[in-house]
């Protein structure tokens, strides 16, 4: 059986995303200055157009390529996983999407799949001496962690956006840029795991 989404389809679409999450983070200083700069003419904010709101379709259309092309590779290793060990993932296969997109759930539930993809490689055997020494619970913890903190950014940052405080500006390049910082440490393990399961 021939895999359709091979680690390295999955690694390009994580470092697409975050490379557009990086363009969007260095072009909110200019964006913010631009704000002000708008805010003090006398525009009203829903008038105000900057870079980040031009750029910030790339990390949209980038985390939909990601979510599909991560969501394609699970299916195709949930199902092997599946075959060789009826029962050894928690969750149902509806999951493997749904868990990233459901509020709630989307807190834990891609972690638990891919903890229990990464114990089913172990128990089969598919991982080498050197990567059983790196412990895939502590990786899983830490890329998952790093990821959920960006979420959570990302999603203070949309309410800062739509929902202004009068008088002040929205773009906060420091938020924006400890966030891209977080979500690299996020990818840098996320590799390691994805290159792990195969």
């Amino acid at each position: 059986m021939t895999q359709k989404n091979t680690p390295k389809q999955v690694t390009a679409a994580s470092t697409c995303f975050l490379a557009s999450v990086w363009i969007v983070a260095i072009a909110s200083i200019p964006s913010a200055t631009s704000y002000r700069e708008q805010l003090d003419a006398g525009k009203a904010p829903k008038d105000i157009v900057t870079l980040t709101d031009s750029v910030s379709i790339i990390t949209f259309i980038a985390s939909i390529g990601a979510l599909l092309i991560t969501s394609r590779w699970l299916f195709e290793r949930y199902d092997q996983q599946i075959a060789a060990n009826p029962g050894s993932i928690r969750l149902s296969r509806r999951w493997v999407i749904w868990s990233w997109i459901v509020p709630v759930v989307s807190l834990w539930f891609p972690k638990l799949i891919i903890d229990d993809i990464l114990k089913g490689k172990e128990k089969a055997g598919y991982v080498s001496t050197e990567q059983k020494e790196a412990s895939p619970v502590n990786e899983t913890r830490t890329w998952w962690s790093c990821f959920v903190l960006y979420s959570l950014m990302s999603n203070l940052k949309t309410v800062w956006v739509l929902l202004p405080t009068a008088g002040e500006v929205p773009i906060r390049p420091e938020i924006e840029l400890a966030s891209a910082c977080i979500l690299t440490a996020s990818y840098t393990v996320w590799v390691r795991i994805v290159n792990r399961i195969g």
